[in-house]
């Protein structure tokens, strides 16, 4: 994400919708369907952080949203934040880790997922093997 922010921790607990005026984003609102992020710094560099984000809701564009609404966009990010997107390829999210618990023997499956090469070509910092 662009920045950085003022707590290594934080949640984001705020009602997600369509945008009234441009038809293809999402944004905060408060009769939004509701959505929560949690939010944790890993690293912090010059211009940006690497910042896990844990998604209690499934809401559209919600990580994209909920840091717009922060004042920290995605890096990369066509339709959130044009103007940071010079030296990006895509947006820089990446799905590092996912993890559910199995609906019929209710063990945990966790999967993880090295950095992409066009991050690493970014210059987006490598992820932390002890997380």
């Amino acid at each position: 994400m662009a920045g950085h922010l003022k707590t290594k921790t934080l949640t984001v607990e705020s009602g997600i919708g369509r945008h009234p005026v441009h038809r293809k984003k999402m944004t905060v609102l408060a009769r939004g369907r509701p959505a929560r992020t949690d939010f944790r710094v890993l690293r912090e560099f010059e211009f940006m952080s690497l910042v896990e984000c844990i998604l209690h809701t499934g809401r559209t564009h919600q990580i994209r949203v909920h840091l717009k609404h922060l004042g920290h966009p995605v890096l990369g990010d066509r339709l959130y934040a044009p103007k940071l997107t010079a030296g990006f390829p895509r947006q820089m999210l990446h799905a590092w880790q996912l993890g559910f618990t199995h609906p019929r023997n209710a063990g945990q499956l966790i999967f993880r997922a090295p950095l992409p090469a066009d991050f690493v070509k970014a210059g987006v910092p490598q992820l932390p093997t002890d997380e």
